[in-house]
Parts: C-alpha cells; sequence; structure tokens
C-alpha cells in the first residue's frame, strides 16, 4: 500500500503538511523534485564518476585527503622557490 502526500523540507529536515500514522520500522521512500539545476547529461557524468570512485575505494586506490593536500603543499612550495 502506497501513501502519497505533500511535504515542506527546512532545517535539515522534512516535514508532512498531512498527518499520517506510521507505526516503528516503516519505511519511508521519498525523494527531492527539482531540487537543482543538474541537466540529464551532468547528471550522468556525475554518477559515472561516483561510480569510478567507488570502484577505485573499493579497489584499494585512494589517498587520504589531509596527506594528498599535504604533499600537493609541499610541491608547490618547492616549484614556487
Amino acid at each position: 500500500m502506497a501513501h502519497h502526500g505533500a511535504g515542506t523540507g527546512g532545517g535539515g529536515g522534512a516535514h508532512r503538511d498531512d498527518p499520517m500514522n506510521l507505526t516503528g520500522g516503516t519505511e519511508v521512500d521519498a525523494g527531492v523534485a527539482d531540487a537543482d539545476d543538474i541537466c540529464v547529461d551532468e547528471r550522468v557524468a556525475l554518477h559515472a564518476a561516483l561510480d569510478r570512485a567507488l570502484d577505485d575505494s573499493e579497489a584499494g586506490r585512494m589517498l587520504d585527503a589531509w596527506a594528498f593536500l599535504e604533499a600537493h603543499r609541499a610541491r608547490r612550495r618547492q616549484s614556487s622557490r
């Protein structure tokens, strides 16, 4: 059985505009429509990039972000001398 209704977002949460009575453990599938200006091609490219990132992570091909930034900044300091 599907329940549909309107809601509003704000303050980091979602709020239903009409009352509903859900029992504990009820799963609710929610989505956001027209929340950004990403076109279809950009969304496809974004999802592909996220898939590649997950593949790299699962294969152990990842770097600690802070270590990467530190090394990058050190290289920039060296090249500016």
